[in-house]
């Protein structure tokens, strides 16, 4: 199956990234964390659980294997 990456529109450029995988989307959202160090935190089709994740590279790939086990 075919995943394609796009940049979020309305948010600073790399705050936001769109995964999609057939007719599934994640949402992958730039957060700062109260120390000031950020997190990725990962949506998918609002019908999963957020997650968070250290890196951007975690959470797409986070993504992609959710991707493989629920289509």
């Amino acid at each position: 199956m075919k995943t394609e990456y796009k940049m979020g529109r309305g948010l600073p450029r790399g705050s936001k990234v769109i995964v999609k995988a057939g007719n599934r989307q994640a949402d992958i959202r730039l957060i700062e964390l109260e120390d000031g160090k950020h997190n990725w935190r990962l949506r998918i089709d609002r019908d999963l659980p957020e997650t968070e994740y250290p890196t951007l590279e975690n959470a797409i790939l986070s993504a992609e294997t959710l991707f493989r086990e629920v289509i």
